[in-house]
């Protein structure tokens, strides 16, 4: 099945954006309207954090270890603080004095982490030892952590932390390592994680993300892009795409995780490389490198290399070793896995009393194989290298399983003691130079042999098993042709479980189900980096059956988005540098369209998207789940006496609500804006049931061709370039000789028009009680360079303008006395092609079109980054009028405006074109 990024994605209305202000049945503000920010102050619940910037950083965590922090700002630990400059940070938090409060980063970097220990038993990272504390959505940019002494773990947020949490939390090409060994004095490990060295004692590791760099030098130590050693702990939803190496004796290393005692390891996908050249008696995983003590280890996806050329190995493209009453289930790896000695599987090396199940190793090299296993000696499988007292079923290998001698199986290379293999199929192709193979198991071991309970049965083989010398094992398997496995799921009165495989289509083989999810975030990676591919044979398979939605990460906390690798919300993507494949700093969600229309305008109810669609003329209604398939599609503006004016087209300019009717402005198509007999006003009892008139009013024509309409205190205004008018047409604001009104809000009693004027624009804040009145607050601003107009907006005391160039949206803030509060920027996806800019919520949204969605599609993106004042070039300050004194505007009336007078800036939610993104502030 091939991957589809253009298939809907769910989504739910961001939580901040339902809280409601003003409410419409007391203010008659429109629906829109009541989602804009509120008007007073959420009291706050609970404990208040203190504010923690540059200048109180360091102290305040050493001062209060116990305490609530936020940060306010990004944190450089390179610049001097209270006027002394820093030396290297020093580790906050010891095992004699831990830190036990709460950092809540707020989406904020620290740059410039260099910490080193040097003793033994010395924690290294930001913080060395954590109890009881939390640390949340805080990114670290290149931190440089390093322990030398024994028993020292290490990591970016905190070397060993017991009953903590770490969660939304970044290392970006930092670097992680260890040079100490384990301490068998006081039992302390050396263990190097991207983020933390050594959790334990119910701690959890989430949502997070390392590109950095880990590695280790010593003996006894464990290593893992997220974790160095997890015990009693949980590691889940987290992604890894920075390489991690070790060299050294008895050591793990794994992707996510290097090695998990009672853990539970799940919901993890890792990119990046895992290698292991110098050492000897190493275990090694794309996800785990060890897991024992009823671990388990499921959902995962793991598409780095696995390589270990080393004494002896147990390599696993998912877990190394899995000991102990152990899980591993539900996993799929398509990573390539190798091994110079030892026992290598595609899922796992070795399983001792195990359970190994639901797994599917695949790759992406020829024919059926890709994920390429092999070794030059030792026993190599599809699935697990050695399964001894342990049970492997209901697992798919497609890779090419091969090695120059020992034993090697299509599912397992070598089966010993009390074992069940069972229920499982391979496509792989089986070799082997000098050795015993087999399509299911390469060879049972000497121990089985005082065993009654061993189970080799129902495994099906359509791979190729090529012997050089040695012997052919074909013991509990059943070959079948690639045809047969296309009929469906029944062989010879036996076959393969239908909850947990699926047989697809005539011309499909059968999938398990049970992978959905990391098949679905395989699909979504294809083509990023660290090589990461979709399989060409998975395309001669069925799909597993489950949501297109699903994937291993928390949607509401990360962006998962087709063709980039999840990324956690609520960080700039302006603070981060580009990678080859990047990253989704935002979603995007298609809007299924059987017209092929333009949607004019969409609301949302709370529960479903409400659109007025134009097509051909007509005007239609449609309904969208929030995963956007079309609930309904109903003819708009086609009831009772609309019915002629309908078939001859009409075009849909605004639509707002009073309380619980809905108001929606036309135009008959092509006719010219000036004809005052061509726009028309109707006033519907329910927008979502019919569009039935509102006691069987008729059309009302109206003087204008409104760009937006708004109601208060009972009237409706229209909302047109040079005025603004209630509805029986008498005008209650008109422009100044010169000016055209580009757009209109309103917050609670205040209108806020922008107006271009002669040289510049102009921004005006006026009571709604008498719009002629001197305004509250009004000045002058002249974008420069060839940024072009897009929207203006009002909230929480300031004032918000949005400008478009050359591919960058600009957002600058201004109090309502116009000093400038702030400016920031974001980059837009490529071939965008923008319409309108607009911003509700502190959210900017952008109406345009691109090339990703055959139909309408709008989506979420963040990526806003401060312009600082001292690099501001994209405008000068603007010049303040005082609202008591004349208008008479200081700039030089012959400038060149680069203003693009025919802009449209869209009327708040309402207007979504073809496209929308909304960009999370993420904003002070």
């Amino acid at each position: 099945m091939k991957p589809d990024i253009k298939k809907p994605l769910k989504w739910q209305w961001p939580s901040s954006l339902v809280r409601k202000a003003c409410s419409p049945l007391q203010t008659g503000i429109p629906f829109v309207i009541s989602l804009l920010p509120v008007c007073l102050a959420n009291a706050a619940l609970g404990q208040e954090p203190v504010d923690v910037g540059n200048g109180n950083f360091s102290h305040l965590l050493r001062n209060d270890m116990k305490g609530l922090y936020r940060l306010v700002e990004d944190i450089d630990l390179g610049q001097p603080e209270n006027g002394t400059l820093r030396s290297p940070w020093e580790t906050v938090g010891k095992h004699n004095n831990p830190f036990e409060g709460t950092l809540d980063g707020d989406g904020h970097i620290i740059y410039g982490l260099n910490v080193t220990t040097k003793g033994n038993g010395e924690p290294a990272g930001l913080f060395g030892f954590m109890r009881g504390a939390k640390v949340r959505h805080l990114m670290f940019v290149r931190p440089w952590v390093l322990s030398t002494g024994e028993g020292s773990p290490a990591g970016a947020v905190v070397g060993e932390m017991e009953h903590s949490e770490i969660s939304q939390s970044i290392n970006y090409l930092g670097q992680v390592e260890t040079n100490g060994s384990r301490s068998y004095l006081d039992n302390n490990y050396s263990a190097a994680g991207g983020l933390a060295g050594w959790i334990k004692d119910d701690s959890r590791l989430e949502d997070s993300l390392n590109t950095g760099a880990v590695s280790t030098k010593g003996n006894h130590i464990g290593a893992g892009g997220g974790v160095g050693y997890a015990l009693k702990s949980t590691v889940s939803n987290n992604l890894n795409t920075g390489a991690v190496s070790v060299k050294g004796d008895n050591v793990e290393v794994g992707g996510v995780v290097g090695f998990a005692s009672n853990s539970t390891v799940s919901n993890n996908l890792n990119t990046g490389a895992v290698s292991i050249n110098n050492g000897t008696l190493i275990y090694a995983g794309g996800v785990v490198g060890r897991a024992d003590s009823s671990s388990t280890v499921s959902n995962n996806l793991n598409t780095g290399a696995v390589s270990t050329k080393v004494g002896y190995a147990y390599t696993g493209g998912v877990v190394g070793k899995a000991d102990s009453s152990f899980t591993v289930s539900n996993n799929l790896n398509t990573g390539a896995v190798s091994t110079k000695a030892g026992s290598v599987g595609g899922v796992a090396g070795e399983a001792h009393y195990s359970t190994v199940s639901n797994n599917l190793n695949t790759g992406a090299v020829s024919k059926l194989n890709t994920g390429v296993v092999s070794a030059k000696a030792g026993s190599v499988g599809g699935v697990a290298g050695v399964a001894y007292a342990s049970t492997v079923s209901n697992n798919l290998n497609t890779g090419a399983v091969s090695t120059k001698g020992g034993s090697v199986g299509g599912v397992v290379g070598k089966a010993d003691s009390s074992f069940t293999v069972s229920n499982n199929l391979n496509t792989g192709a089986v070799s082997i130079d000098d050795g015993s193979a087999g399509g299911a198991v390469g060879v049972v071991g000497e121990a089985a042999s005082f065993s009654s309970s061993f189970t080799v049965s129902n495994n099906l083989n359509t791979g190729n098993v090529t012997v050089g010398s040695g012997t052919r094992n074909d013991e509990g398997i059943l070959d079948v042709s690639l045809e047969t496995l296309r009929q469906g799921l029944n062989y010879n009165d036996t076959g393969l479980n239908d909850t947990l495989w699926r047989a697809g289509g005539d011309d499909e083989l059968p999938m398990l189900t049970v992978i959905n999810a990391a098949y679905r975030d395989l699909q979504r990676i294809n083509d990023t980096q660290n090589n990461n591919r979709f399989p060409a044979e998975l395309d001669l398979f069925a799909d597993p059956g489950g949501s297109m939605d699903a994937s291993l990460f928390d949607q509401e906390t990360w962006y998962t988005r087709g063709g980039y690798l999840p990324f956690p919300k609520g960080f700039s993507q302006g603070k981060i540098e580009s990678v080859g494949g990047g990253f989704a700093f935002y979603d995007y969600y298609c809007l299924f369209d059987p017209l092929s229309g333009v949607i004019e305008r969409l609301l949302f109810d709370g529960e479903q998207y409400q659109a007025l669609v134009n097509s051909t003329g007509l005007s239609y209604r449609a309904a969208y789940e929030q995963d956007g398939s079309l609930v309904s599609l109903e003819p708009c503006c086609h009831v009772h006496s609309f019915q002629e004016l309908n078939d001859n087209g009409v075009v849909v300019d605004a639509i707002t609500r009073d309380g619980g009717s809905y108001y929606i402005a036309w135009h008959k198509k092509d006719s010219d804006p000036s004809d005052p007999n061509a726009s028309f006003l109707a006033r519907y009892l329910d927008f979502y049931s019919g569009l039935e008139l509102d006691d069987g009013d008729d059309r009302i024509e109206i003087p204008t061709r409104p760009m937006d309409m708004f109601v208060y205190n009972y009237s409706l205004y229209l909302v047109g370039s040079d005025a603004i008018q209630k509805e029986d047409g008498t005008s209650v604001f008109s422009v100044e000789e010169g000016e055209t009104i580009l757009s209109a809000k309103i917050l609670c009693e205040t209108l806020y028009l922008l107006l271009k004027v002669d040289g510049g624009l102009r921004v005006r804040a006026t009571s709604l009680n008498d719009l002629n009145e001197e305004p509250i607050s009004e000045f002058i601003f002249v974008p420069v360079g060839n940024s072009k107009v897009a929207g203006l907006q009002a909230s929480n005391g300031r004032i918000h303008l949005l400008f478009e160039d050359n591919g960058q949206i600009h957002w600058l803030k201004y109090h309502l006395n116009g000093e400038k509060d702030s400016e920031y920027r974001a980059e837009l996806p490529a071939s965008v092609d923008l319409k309108r800019l607009d911003l509700i919520q502190e959210q900017v949204i952008a109406m345009g079109s691109l090339f990703q969605c055959e139909q309408p599609w709008w989506s979420l993106v963040t990526g806003f980054e401060e312009i600082l004042p001292t690099t501001v070039t994209t405008a000068p300050s603007p010049v303040t009028i005082d609202s008591h004194s004349p208008i008479d505007s200081p700039i030089d009336s012959s400038i060149d405006s680069p203003i693009d007078s025919s802009a449209t800036v869209a009327p708040m939610l309402t207007t979504l074109g073809i496209m929308g993104l909304i960009y999370s502030g993420l904003l002070p």
